[in-house]
């Protein structure tokens, strides 16, 4: 039986980049509801990426948006520099690629997790202890490629957002962590009602992550 969602909480509407003469994003549209996980799957160059740092409000200097990119009735793309300091983080959080990038190399776990919750404050501290036991005193070059991917995805989800965009969340990851990581993101839409964007183009991972997928036109 499908399931029943709620009106979205992201709703993307013919939404496209541009930079000069070059198309970054072809037209796209999509909804995310409460509680509901989405693939959005295209191969290299297909705008994955481009997008989900758009719903950050990330995009190349001088780049135009054409289309609707909303959030709780929210125009992300008329938000003011402060609207976006409160709402980036704490309503929507990303967990990038490449986690090293989302790490600082001259902090402990622990400390990153402090400076996170000063931030924001968080009804849940323990989020990273629990998802990579015994990390907290540790630093990110002390940590597997694993370990970092799962810290990356603890920090970002310690603020409890209502929208988490997991770009490619399992890159390089080994069986048992990939599925480990899959799990908590599961465990995260049960226990919070957390919506997420998962990108990604492994089939495998899309089908048991998310309820449906969104598949982006590769020609750019």
């Amino acid at each position: 039986m499908e399931k029943k969602f709620a009106d979205p909480l992201l709703r993307v509407e013919e939404f496209s980049i541009r930079l000069g003469d070059a198309r970054l994003l072809r037209p796209v549209s999509l909804t995310v509801a409460p509680g509901e996980a989405v693939g959005l799957r295209g191969p290299t160059g297909s705008g994955k990426s481009t997008l989900a740092r758009a719903i950050l409000g990330l995009r190349p200097e001088g780049a135009i948006l054409e289309g609707g990119l909303l959030f709780s009735g929210l125009d992300l793309r008329a938000l003011p520099p402060e609207r976006w300091r409160a709402l980036r983080g704490k309503e929507i959080a990303l967990v990038a690629q490449e986690p090293a990038l989302a790490l600082n190399p001259y902090l402990t776990l622990g400390r990153q997790l402090r400076e996170c919750l000063a931030a924001h404050g968080s009804p849940d501290p323990g989020t990273l202890e629990r998802l990579l036991p015994g990390a907290l005193h540790r630093y990110p070059h002390q940590l597997s490629g694993g370990e970092r991917q799962r810290a990356a995805l603890a920090l970002a989800v310690v603020h409890g957002p209502r929208l988490l965009i997991a770009d490619e969340p399992t890159t390089a990851l080994d069986p048992v962590t990939e599925r480990l990581v899959l799990d908590f993101l599961r465990e995260l839409r049960q226990t919070a009602r957390m919506a997420l964007l998962v990108v990604g183009h492994d089939p495998a991972v899309l089908r048991y992550s998310t309820d449906r997928v969104v598949d982006l036109d590769p020609e750019c």
